[in-house]
């Protein structure tokens, strides 16, 4: 097993960009094969030197991660991109973030490198490498960067190629975005320039579950975060995940949030709520960073200024639930009005997400109204296929589907994939 590899200091990070990754991992031998693949087969003009750093994985992990080492180091896996290294170290750790911190003192990166870590159950994108080149390239003074949220199931197959998120760096830098008032950053497909983490002191291990939240509220300090019109990386929602002990996150966000800290997040938040309300929220302290390729390739930030129009916030209560995509509550027959509640389905797919405080069997009711009788709708949690209906009543009839299944703590996605329609609407309850 390799110790390390020497990269010479670059004089031109855009002429010969190199991406430092590191991959957490601990008993994800059923999906780091993926994980690797999505790193080592990156095709394009940079450099790859990836690191996995594992806390004793008792599974196949060990001997996944280091066939793929093997396979670099004697060439049997041809790279695709200017240059590859992987290393693999492996010992009892204090955690997640322990491990990133360790992996990152390994790879020890230069400060014109680009950096990023990849949880060992997620994936990077296809050609998101060299999109993310191509974008720090083409806006020199960018510091940190990152697409559209995606999702995939379990078994790997797309769930939501989802919205494009908007972090405005004053509500990023007061920590808001705690998936209680705002969105969570998607830390899979977010990227860095190492100085950027050098100046900040990269992770903070001590913490368990929200040290990504702390990592992104002390870059916020130091720099904006420009969302690109790509998808860069995705998550995969599976059984198990940190994700879903949303409780025990929140808890230690609050436990650091005290005193003035806390004083001064609940003011952003008023003044962000006022700003709302006051529809201002184009003024300069709440808009966020977005980034396009303009007519010739070349990434630019976005000159229509968009505004902090994040999906609504989720709340740790039983039953809360938010829209992820497909839905429209204007509708298409306004001669018929319908009341706001209603969200009418733009496609043939619509993604909800659900907020369960606690794990347990929960029932989820909805009510669909479909304008033609036989319309099928068939529903997927967290990427399991739950059940298909036929509905029976013509719109604007309702018919009411109760579903009755174990929820873990935390969101889930749920998926509804609708038949052929001219309109549906669906209100969760």
């Amino acid at each position: 097993m390799s110790e390390g590899v020497a990269v010479v200091p670059l004089a031109n990070p855009s002429l010969d960009p190199v991406f430092n990754i590191v991959t957490p991992s601990y008993n994800v031998g059923e999906y780091v094969d993926e994980t690797i693949q999505s790193v080592v087969g990156q095709e394009g003009d940079f450099r790859i030197r990836y690191h996995i750093q594992d806390g004793g994985s008792q599974d196949r992990t060990l001997e996944i991660a280091r066939g793929w080492e093997k396979r670099i180091q004697t060439g049997e896996f041809k790279a695709r991109c200017r240059g590859l290294r992987m290393t693999v170290r492996s010992g009892p750790d204090g955690g997640m973030y322990d491990a990133i911190s360790s992996g990152f003192r390994h790879l020890a990166p230069a400060a014109d490198h680009f950096a990023t870590w990849i949880n060992g159950d997620d994936k990077i994108a296809s050609g998101a490498l060299q999109t993310v080149a191509a974008a720090f390239r083409d806006m020199p003074a960018a510091e940190l960067v990152g697409g559209r949220n995606a999702t995939i199931s379990a078994e790997g197959e797309p769930l939501v190629s989802g919205y494009l998120p908007l972090y405005p760096r004053r509500l990023v830098a007061a920590g808001l975005h705690d998936a209680r008032r705002l969105p969570c950053i998607m830390q899979e497909g977010t990227f860095w320039r190492a100085s950027l983490w050098q100046r900040t002191g990269g992770i903070d291990p001590s913490f368990r579950l929200a040290g990504d939240w702390d990592l992104w509220v002390r870059f916020a300090k130091e720099a904006d975060y420009v969302t690109l019109d790509a998808v860069t990386g995705y998550h995969r929602r599976r059984p198990g995940q940190k994700t879903e002990t949303m409780r025990a996150y929140h808890l230690e966000i609050d436990e650091r949030m005290t005193g003035d800290r806390e004083k001064e997040r609940e003011q952003v938040f008023r003044e962000y709520e006022n700003a709302k309300k006051a529809h201002s929220r184009d003024s300069v302290e709440f808009r966020a960073r977005v980034a396009r390729r303009d007519p010739l390739g070349h990434w630019a930030l976005s000159d229509d200024g968009i505004p902090a129009s994040n999906p609504r916030e989720l709340t740790p209560v039983d039953g809360d639930w938010t829209v992820v995509s497909g839905f429209d509550e204007a509708g298409p027959l306004p001669d018929q009005r319908v009341k706001r509640p209603f969200h009418w389905s733009v496609g043939g797919r619509a993604v909800l997400q659900v907020f369960s405080e606690r794990a347990g069997e929960r029932t989820l009711s909805l009510r669909l109204a479909g304008n033609a009788r036989g319309q099928r709708v068939a529903i997927q949690v967290n990427g399991d296929q739950t059940v298909e209906r036929r509905l029976r009543r013509c719109f604007p009839k309702s018919a009411r589907l109760d579903l009755q299944r174990y929820f873990e703590a935390g969101p889930s996605t749920v998926i509804l994939d609708f038949s052929p329609s001219t309109a549906l609407a669906a209100k969760a309850t």
